[in-house]
């Protein structure tokens, strides 16, 4: 199992353990950077399953077993999802499945510094002694500013040839001192995609899943939750794969892949009410099993890595790639690297008035634009050769739409942008 990440242009890789299988692998740093991940391991001379955390210090990964169970009749249906609190200590969701009353269990795990406590989220009774395939699969786990581990997943529940099947979210109540599990969408299709929870800035939940083969994204507003189609996009059930991500503005992102007949890595992002697509961003690999990861950087724009599948003429080649895109006009800039111009704008979601104050160090020629977000310039002002020191200037944006923008400061070579939005 390899560990791999950026230094400069290279990529560095690393072992973080060998010898046995090794599936189901999620990955988070919590704000000091330090790397946490969770995994299961699979020993086929016991024909046992561990699930196993691993943190990296400076020198090297310590590994726990969190958990074990004997002998898994479907062992490519087990997930786990991993999150951290805002003390850096790890949560852990995840299926497993018990030999002794052959019942599959939803658990948590949660390390409170020194050892695991462990939780059990659902399980279904009904199938004591008879189930042999999962109920409760795909968690994803996020925590809140309070520390609540919340955790969003399918329920697979099939009577009398009739699927009743949902996704539910779950929270830890800590008064109660147990699990509350509430439903949130019936009906999903049979088979095991997988589906994605983020928190916004107020902590309302929003997942990003499959339904009834289409890529759908759902959110609680408040008061209700709240559900729509991703622009009509087919993803199939089995196999799928999803993760979503949101923005500064609480836009969704989503980057996903389809069962085998849409196999190809994919990405797309709403704004400004409409979902925007971009399928296949990489169509030059053959169709394979496996994940999808995304994360956005300060800009938002999305970095993803994805399994893929090669023929050389001679064999079959699996590996992993890595993509960045800017899919915006502009790039919004963090007013770090360039330390001879300043630029800040307010209020970032305006409705008509923007203000601009920028600062800058040399006498040259300098200008000040609006973009939109397909990169068109909306309105220039040439400020000259003004000295150096401060300028502030009010902008009127009554006469431009609804949208995402861009402030860009230029000077000769030199320019710094930044993000703002219009509403009404």
């Amino acid at each position: 199992m390899i560990h791999a990440f950026r230094c400069g242009s290279d990529w560095q890789k690393e072992v973080v353990e060998s010898g046995l299988k090794y599936y189901c692998f999620s990955l988070i740093f919590d704000l000091n950077n330090t790397a946490h991940l969770s995994y299961y391991r699979h020993d086929e001379y016991l024909n046992k399953f561990y699930l196993c955390y691993a943190r990296r210090n400076s020198t090297d990964w310590l590994i726990d077993v969190v958990d074990s169970m004997n002998y898994w009749p479907h062992w490519y249906g087990i997930y786990a999802s991993i999150d951290v609190d805002t003390l850096g200590q790890p949560g852990i969701a995840y299926v497993t499945w018990n030999l002794t009353d052959s019942i599959c269990y939803l658990k948590y795990s949660h390390y409170n510094g020194s050892h695991w406590d462990y939780s059990v989220i659902e399980y279904d009774s009904m199938y004591a002694h008879t189930q042999t395939y999962i109920t409760d699969w795909n968690p994803s786990v996020k925590f809140d500013s309070k520390n609540t581990p919340i955790v969003a997943f399918n329920q697979l529940y099939y009577y009398q040839y009739i699927d009743y099947d949902t996704v539910k979210i779950a929270y830890f109540d800590d008064s109660l001192n147990r699990w509350i599990v509430s439903p949130i969408i019936w009906s999903p299709p049979d088979g095991q995609p997988s589906l994605s929870l983020e928190l916004d800035n107020q902590d309302f939940p929003h997942i990003a899943l499959c339904r009834s083969g289409t890529l759908s994204y759902s959110w609680w507003d408040g008061l209700s939750w709240q559900i729509q189609s991703v622009a009509g996009i087919d993803i199939g059930d089995y196999g799928a794969v999803i993760d979503l991500e949101l923005d500064s503005l609480n836009n969704p992102h989503i980057a996903f892949k389809g069962d085998f007949l849409t196999p190809f890595p994919s990405y797309c992002y709403y704004e400004d009410n409409i979902w925007r697509e971009y399928i296949p961003f990489d169509n030059d690999s053959l169709p394979s099993f496996g994940g999808i990861s995304m994360v956005l950087d300060h800009y938002s724009n999305p970095h993803i890595a994805y399994s893929i599948s090669k023929y050389n003429g001679n064999t079959t080649i699996f590996g992993i790639k890595y993509a960045r895109g800017a899919f915006v006009g502009v790039e919004e800039d963090g007013g770090i690297a360039n330390k001879k111009m300043v630029l800040e704008v307010y209020p970032n979601i305006s409705n008509w008035l923007l203000n601009i104050e920028c600062v800058y160090q040399t006498q040259d020629e300098t200008e000040l634009a609006i973009y939109d977000a397909c990169g068109a310039k909306r309105k220039s002002i040439k400020i000259g050769r003004h000295h150096p020191g401060d300028y502030r200037t009010t902008l009127n944006l009554a006469d431009l739409p609804c949208g995402t923008y861009f402030a860009v400061l230029k000077q000769k070579n030199v320019q710094i942008q930044k993000k703002f939005l219009l509403v009404r």
